[in-house]
């Protein structure tokens, strides 16, 4: 059963959104910082299900209150997504059961064995264990977590809302830091984290707001869906940064043409919408737009350093073909003046996996995504497009968004979004299917 989320408690997350931004940037001080925090708690006692589904947004929900507070040290925010995960699982522990087993968790799991012993032999063993600690709290637990969904039938289909939910708590903190400080013509607007993970948490909401405009049937919902919509293409656009604007609009096209439940001519005004949104804001994302016609004519510094990265693992692709370098074996090669900017990985993760973990690691993640790619098309095959119960079709386009994502940005660590995907249309997967076989015992993947 779908909650009914009131226009109170929509406002209670407005108000504090604004409160939560204004307080980092008017007074940064511990005193605010741990005010802020007391009022996140709030959220989250009346919204108990969001820990299950803030590990896809990263830390960039709880960062500006540490920073406010005079916290740097980015592992308590790691462990706070973990906790609050842990915390949500908790207070619905009646919802839940033991992860059951399939073929998903068996593969991510052996994964992140194989990190761990790539520990053994890593030449960078201070980034190697830093990255597979932040993984530990950043994805595994929530990875686990998310598995006890698979008999919560009313959470998996409130997860539009719940992401709307917090979509609409980013935006309008981003509104409220936007309207006090506003952007130079020549920054990449963001809240309290780097400009990457900012752009990836709001390209989650452009991605679930054209979903659930898709989906819904209530009034206030589509209303709010175009609202996140709206500010999401703003933001983005304003952000600057080119691989999650990319990605974003690539996976809203692939939902409205293939997912979308929408008529041919919907279908065809859609894209329309978004092109004419993208014109209509294009003088506020001036500097965006320059970035990717500078990145076209090779003249971009950060693309470039990208192709660099891109060219020294092909170069060393087959030092260790089998078993890999192992893990952070990359960054023992990147040049000096790239390892100061803190670029000690490949920026796409199949060449991350193939030259640190080799043959093996890479055959596993590829093994993993082409599961996942089945499950999506079981799914995909299961559902009328006129009814997408469970949100299999948002597990879908997650993991299409997450995996675009991957290949220009972020180590294992920070592809938390794909782990999170993965786990989300695995749940959805065995609940739909223990749901089309009620009878079948010992259900078998």
């Amino acid at each position: 059963m779908e909650r009914n989320i009131s226009i109170k408690e929509l406002l209670f997350v407005m108000i504090f959104a604004i409160i939560y931004t204004l307080s980092f940037l008017v007074s940064p001080i511990p005193a605010v910082g741990l005010t802020g925090l007391l009022l996140f708690v709030l959220v989250f006692y009346k919204f108990q299900e969001i820990g299950f589904f803030i590990p896809f947004f990263g830390i960039i929900l709880l960062r500006p209150i540490f920073l406010a507070a005079g916290i740097e040290r980015a592992l308590l925010l790691f462990l706070l997504i973990s906790s609050m995960a842990i915390l949500s699982a908790f207070l619905n522990r009646k919802k839940l059961a033991l992860p059951q087993i399939n073929t998903a968790l068996i593969l991510f799991f052996l994964l992140y064995a194989m990190f761990i012993i790539g520990l053994f032999r890593s030449p960078e063993p201070a980034y190697a264990y830093e990255k597979v600690g932040i993984m530990f709290f950043y994805s595994v637990i929530p990875f686990v977590i998310m598995q006890m969904l698979h008999r919560s039938h009313d959470i998996l289909e409130n997860t539009h809302r719940i992401m709307i939910l917090l979509s609409l708590y980013l935006i309008v903190a981003s509104i409220a830091q936007y309207l006090v400080k506003g952007v130079g013509a020549y920054e990449r607007f963001t809240i309290g984290l780097g400009p990457i993970g900012y752009a990836r948490a709001v390209g989650i909401g452009i991605v679930v707001s054209i979903y659930s405009f898709d989906r819904e049937r209530s009034t206030k919902w589509r209303m709010l869906s175009i609202f996140i919509f709206l500010g999401s293409i703003f933001f983005i656009i304003v952000g600057a940064t080119r691989g999650p604007f990319l990605a974003a609009m690539a996976t809203a096209l692939f939902y409205i043409v293939f997912l979308s439940r929408a008529n041919l001519s919907v279908k065809v005004g859609l894209p329309l919408v978004m092109g004419g949104m993208i014109y209509f804001f294009m003088k506020k994302g001036a500097f965006l737009f320059a970035r990717l016609q500078s990145t076209a004519v090779g003249q971009e510094i950060s693309a470039n350093y990208r192709y660099i990265l891109w060219q020294t693992a092909l170069e060393h692709i087959w030092d260790h073909p089998v078993f890999g370098g192992g893990t952070g074996y990359f960054a023992s090669f990147v040049p000096v003046n790239l390892k100061s900017t803190g670029l000690v990985y490949p920026h796409n993760i199949f060449l991350e996996f193939n030259i640190e973990w080799g043959v093996i690691g890479l055959s596993l993640l590829i093994l993993l995504l082409a599961y996942t790619a089945l499950y999506s098309l079981r799914l995909m095959k299961w559902e009328s497009k006129r009814e997408t119960g469970l949100n299999s079709h948002l597990a879908i386009v997650l993991f299409v968004y997450a995996l675009m994502n991957a290949q220009i940005s972020s180590d294992i660590a920070g592809n938390y979004l794909l782990w999170m995907s993965i786990s989300l249309i695995a749940v959805v997967y065995i609940a739909k299917k223990r749901e089309s076989l009620p009878n079948n015992r010992g259900f078998q993947e």
